[in-house]
């Protein structure tokens, strides 16, 4: 229903909701708890990011960053960047960047005032198999945008389908391969000697 509504609002009403939003959210951050923050952040997480983030190996580092950008007082941008900064910086995640090997799509738009441009392509840099979009005009809620969805469900079907793909082509031959040996094993049984002739 909020997305039925939000066409019909002017773009002016929404650029100066968005801008209010920001500068509420800012002025949130600059007294709130930073465990509180850390908490709000886990919360939007999946759920291994989340336990990484509360019980990970260095999530206390995470916590600081986070404590250091709420004193500093800073809006919502410092917050994000040095949150972002401390959990890649202490490998808060069980896993890093380089290790995803499976093809990763990254979108992001030139207008998002919430995560940086150059964080967002810092991280895909760092994927082995990523490409980027970066979608002019493209803001933190690129999601709500028709073509970036449907660009996303595209993406998605093509490596479904590219996936299972390749599954089926492994399957095909590991079943070759079982015959192959089974064959062989059969072959064995029939010729006692092992296929050697004598004097070898």
């Amino acid at each position: 229903m909020l997305l039925r509504r939000a066409k019909h609002v002017p773009t002016f009403l929404a650029a100066g909701v968005l801008h209010a939003a920001r500068w509420v959210s800012g002025q949130l951050l600059r007294g709130a708890e930073p465990e509180a923050l850390l908490e709000l952040v886990a919360e939007g997480c999946s759920v291994t990011e989340a336990r990484a983030l509360r019980r990970g190996p260095r999530a206390g580092r995470v916590a600081a960053a986070i404590r250091a950008a709420a004193r500093r007082g800073e809006g919502s941008q410092g917050v994000v960047d040095d949150m972002l900064l401390a959990v890649e910086n202490t490998h808060a995640f069980p896993f890093k960047y380089e290790e995803i090997r499976c093809p990763v799509k990254v979108w992001h738009g030139d207008q998002d005032q919430l995560v940086p441009l150059a964080t967002a392509a810092a991280m895909a840099a760092r994927l082995p198999a990523a490409t980027m979009t970066v979608q002019p005009g493209g803001t933190h809620s690129l999601l709500l945008d028709p073509r970036v969805t449907g660009a996303v469900f595209r993406c998605t079907r093509r490596l479904v389908d590219e996936g299972a793909a390749d599954a089926i082509r492994a399957r095909r031959a590991r079943q070759r391969r079982q015959r192959t040996e089974a064959l062989l094993a059969r072959l064995a049984l029939l010729d006692p000697s092992g296929g050697r002739h004598a004097g070898e």
